[in-house]
């Protein structure tokens, strides 16, 4: 009866004992809360901000390892450790468009570091190149446009006036990307302009305001090392002879004008 005591009081001690590691185990995980903006730019310093909940509460004083992979193979690591508040931050300075890829692991408080589960967020930062490209009617350049892009190269960007169709040669790096910013006086339409993709109707979505219209278009279908033509057409754009022209016209005609005048007052 003794030694059946004695056995029924250890099998309770280990159960407690596994109970209390199971607990202590669910006890000390942390989750990291990342919270990403739409996009980055290339070497202009951002601040990626995060928080670190526990039982989705705020959790100060734990070790939180960040790491951001380029494209091009590069990795950034950095320890930092969540504020009072539970908040943390890392400066983000990319030095090359495309997708970066974020993983941020709690290594909870050091004193829970034994028993710890740690617990990753994994996310793609999109970071994108500012360009600039003169939009050009045959061999004169009326306006420039700006873009953000990824992934993609502007190559040239010709104005055809009569169609009202401003032609992108578009060469593909990657997963290509363009933020287009299009100045509504060079080219605009009624009901929103329309995109084609070598002659075939393409989705996109646009912002506009008095000045700007704005064009987001991704190309994850297009293979990589491809060159492919977008058309952007309008129901407006400018007319082919600018001021340039006109300049150049009057200063023609003021010789022939200065003849006629002489031959007139010489009759």
């Amino acid at each position: 009866m003794h030694h059946n005591n004695i056995l029924l009081s250890m099998v309770i001690t280990v159960i407690i004992m596994v109970a209390g590691m199971d607990s202590a185990y669910a006890t000390h995980t942390s989750i990291p809360v990342i919270e990403p903006l739409p996009f980055y730019l290339v070497n202009e310093h951002h601040q990626l901000n995060g928080t670190i909940l526990y039982n989705g509460q705020p959790t100060s004083g734990v070790l939180v390892e960040v790491t951001i992979s380029a494209p091009d193979g590069s990795i950034i690591k950095e320890y930092i450790r969540s504020g009072d508040d539970g908040s943390f931050s890392v400066i983000f300075t990319p030095r090359s468009s495309g997708y970066h890829t974020l993983i941020v692991t709690s290594h909870c408080r050091d004193v829970h570091r034994d028993i710890c589960t740690y617990q990753s967020t994994t996310m793609q930062l999109l970071v994108l190149e500012e360009i600039t490209k003169d939009i050009c009617i045959m061999d004169e350049c009326v306006a420039r446009l700006s873009a953000k892009v990824a992934g993609l190269r502007i190559e040239d960007a010709e104005l055809y006036p009569d169609d009202k169709v401003l032609r992108l040669r578009l060469y593909i790096e990657d997963d290509g990307y363009m933020l287009l910013q299009l100045p509504r006086n060079i080219i605009d339409a009624e009901q929103g302009l329309i995109l084609q993709l070598d002659h075939s109707r393409m989705d996109y979505k646009e912002y506009s305001d008095d000045n700007l219209r704005i064009i987001e278009a991704r190309f994850y279908d297009t293979p990589a090392g491809t060159v492919i033509y977008m058309d952007i057409i309008g129901t407006y754009a400018i007319p082919e002879f600018g001021s340039s022209y006109i300049v150049l016209i009057s200063m023609l005609m003021v010789p022939l004008l200065t003849i006629i005048y002489r031959k007139i007052t010489h009759q």
